[in-house]
Formats: structure tokens, C-alpha cells, sequence
């Protein structure tokens, strides 16, 4: 059977326009920019948060190292000016004797977990250690805030 032609082209394969080609390129190509941006910031708050971090654990160090070797004045000068206007050196004392009554004297102090949050520049941290004490373990936890001075503990508790 003849089928009849007509003039007419037989059908060959899509052939994209010569302007898709670029188009898809400068794509690929932005798509990529986007993820290396991403990427790089990511790496940025990584740094940023280790070193807060490391900022933070050396004044909470620092206040419960000074709190379980009765330096009450040297703790409270590691509090938020809020609570050092709250907070006389005798009340920072009850609180730990009262741990040490529960708990017997404070021994060492462990590895914190921690967790910093930006809220919009106001940069906090949360720590909670474990604490050895003679007769037994316990947890305390601290809020540190940043001021323009480095890292100030703005709340602080054990769990008993």
C-alpha cells in the first residue's frame, strides 16, 4: 500500500530550541550558587555556636567551680546584673548548702550539654551538668545570657 507524501517531512526527534540549552545552564548554575551559599553558611553558625559555647562552659565552670568551693563572691560576680541586684552573696550560699545537706560536699563537676540560641542577637545558653557531690550525683542546670562583657549567668538551679 502507498500511502501518499504530499510534500510533507517525515518526523524526526524533538530538537530543543537553542535558547532551552542556556536557560537550563544558568539554572544548573544558580541552583549550585544556592547550595554553596547554604553550605557556607551553615559552616559560619557552626563556628559561631562552638565558640559561644566554649565562651559560656568557661563561665559556667567557673560559677559552679566558685559556688562548690564557697567563693559566693566570686560566683554572684558571674550573675546577670539583674540577679546581682536581686541576689546578696547569702542567699547563693543557702542554695548551696542545702545542697550539700541533700548531697554531702561537692566533689567534681562534669562535661556539660549545652545548647545556644540567637533570638535576634540576644544570645543565650543552656547548660546542664552532672555534679558529683560525697554522697551522691545530682544536675545543675544554668541560663547564661551574653552582655557586652561576655556570658552572665541569669538563672541556675539544682535538681534534687
Amino acid at each position: 500500500m502507498n500511502i501518499p507524501n504530499n510534500g510533507a517531512q517525515p518526523p524526526t526527534a524533538y530538537q530543543p530550541s537553542s535558547k532551552v540549552v542556556p536557560i537550563a545552564f544558568v539554572a544548573f548554575g544558580i541552583l549550585t550558587l544556592l547550595i554553596i551559599l547554604g553550605v557556607v553558611t551553615s559552616i559560619k553558625v557552626y563556628r559561631n555556636t562552638q565558640s559561644s559555647s566554649r565562651a559560656a562552659i568557661s563561665v559556667g565552670d567557673s560559677f559552679i567551680d566558685s559556688m562548690g568551693q564557697h567563693n559566693y563572691q566570686a560566683a554572684r560576680s558571674l550573675l546577670a546584673s539583674q540577679l546581682q541586684a536581686t541576689t546578696p552573696t547569702n542567699n547563693l550560699k543557702d542554695i548551696e548548702m542545702l545542697a550539700e545537706k541533700h548531697h554531702r560536699a561537692f566533689v567534681k563537676l562534669g562535661q556539660p550539654g549545652w545548647f545556644v540560641q540567637d533570638r535576634g542577637g540576644q544570645v543565650t545558653a543552656r547548660l546542664s551538668y552532672p555534679v558529683q557531690f560525697a554522697q551522691s550525683s545530682s544536675t545543675v542546670s544554668l541560663t547564661l545570657v551574653q552582655t557586652k562583657t561576655g556570658y552572665r549567668v541569669y538563672n541556675y538551679y539544682y535538681t534534687f
